[in-house]
């Protein structure tokens, strides 16, 4: 796909379907110069008439309100003005089809289709067109310049029989010849001089039989016997008009001082003139070239003054900023003081947490020996308690004999 050639196409689009209409105009902006919408023919046709010189190429749906897309075709077939026109339609019907051919239409798409098949077709159709208007420039400028040739050479046409079969004004007057006509039939060789050699004159004709082109200069008699000189060219083509032969063109120049000064003057003449169309097809292409490069400029007065914004803009956030950074550093000086003052509490405090560690351990160690101590004072405790016990036990006992004996020696006294 050739974006670069699409970017320079403008199309007439028209389609009564809103919601379609917005969609393809929305995509067929981004690939096109411009677009421009339609909702039914008679919109459509009015646009035409008014941006004609402007418009590439139609791509209309063929079912719309007021005026139909065959009708509108017609309307635009009948302005003279040869434009592609392409057809975006859901009829089928070969009626439909028929009517459209018959009104010439370049070609149709039938829906639904997709935005790239609607691109690829108008690239098709628009190149072929520009292949055509180009081939017409140059067919133009070749009548032009073939124009001027005949008014300032001698220009005659033999066929393979070597009869004349056209002469040129020029040709005529140099001749004398009042009856443009009356040359026509004869021998091309007729309008040489006899002192030319006869030699030269088959040496000629078979290099023009063997396809050669064949150039020199030539000595011409005129109906009142003055003789006269031409460098001539003649050179072998095709016979439109009987393929199986060729026919000869002989373009001749004169050699007298004159009319080699007329003749190199229509030279230039003829050059600057091509020299000027070049350089107007250049300037037109580089206009072109400019003028899109333009419309992307076309609010740059707005876009200035949203610019203009967006660095005041700028310029109060970057104040701000400044503020912001100042006050940044001096919460960050804050900080590193806070930090550091802090940093040595935490030291101070890591330093008496180690200390009251180191405590700790020496009073847990402490209270285990002293817990231990307990522990076998504890067990000692009980094994005193325990004797305790057994000797109370025994003194019990002994106070039970005791007081039985005292009581044996009561009863007894």
């Amino acid at each position: 796909m050739n974006k670069e050639f699409l970017s320079t196409l403008t199309i007439l689009y028209a389609e009564d379907d809103e919601a379609i209409n917005q969609e393809m105009s929305s995509q067929l902006s981004k690939v096109f110069k411009k677009v421009i919408s339609t909702k039914d023919g008679v919109e459509a046709f009015e646009e035409f008439k008014k941006n004609k010189n402007e418009i590439n190429l139609v791509l209309s749906d063929i079912n719309m309100p007021k005026m139909n897309g065959l009708e509108l075709l017609k309307e635009i077939k009948n302005t003279g003005y040869d434009i592609p026109i392409v057809f975006i339609t859901a009829h089928t019907e070969e009626s439909f089809l028929i009517e459209a051919l018959k009104l010439k239409v370049n070609d149709y798409l039938t829906k639904p289709t997709g935005i790239v098949d609607i691109v690829t077709k108008i690239e098709k159709i628009s190149l072929k067109k520009q292949a055509e208007q180009n081939i017409k420039n140059e067919q133009n400028e070749t009548k032009e310049y073939f124009e001027l040739i005949n008014k300032v050479a001698i220009v005659y046409i033999f066929n393979h029989e070597k009869k004349l079969i056209y002469t040129n004004d020029f040709l005529n007057d140099l001749l004398a010849n009042e009856n443009e006509d009356s040359l026509l039939g004869n021998e091309y060789t007729s309008l040489f001089h006899p002192d030319i050699s006869k030699d030269i004159l088959n040496k000629q004709w078979e290099d023009l039989q063997n396809n050669i082109k064949w150039q020199g200069k030539i000595k011409y008699i005129t109906n009142h016997n003055t003789a006269f000189y031409a460098n001539a060219t003649i050179m072998p083509t095709e016979d439109e008009s009987n393929p199986k032969h060729k026919k000869y063109i002989s373009v001749n120049f004169l050699t007298t001082k004159e009319e080699n000064e007329r003749r190199a003057y229509k030279k230039q003449l003829i050059y600057n003139m091509q020299e000027a169309r070049r350089i107007f097809r250049v300037a037109q292409e580089k206009i072109n070239s400019l003028t899109k490069e333009l419309k992307r400029y076309e609010a740059y007065d707005e876009k200035e003054k949203v610019f203009k914004r967006l660095k005041e803009s700028s310029q109060e956030n970057f104040m701000k900023l400044q503020k912001s950074e100042e006050k940044l550093k001096r919460i960050k000086t804050q900080y590193e003081k806070l930090t550091l003052g802090i940093n040595s509490k935490i030291n101070n405090i890591s330093m008496a947490i180690k200390d009251m560690k180191d405590e700790t351990e020496k009073n847990t160690k402490k209270i285990y020996k002293l817990r231990t101590d307990l522990k076998l004072r504890e067990q000692f405790i009980t094994k005193i308690n325990l004797e305790i016990e057994e000797k109370k036990a025994k003194v019990y006992d002994l106070e039970d004999v005791l007081n039985f004996r005292t009581k044996e020696k009561e009863k007894r006294s």
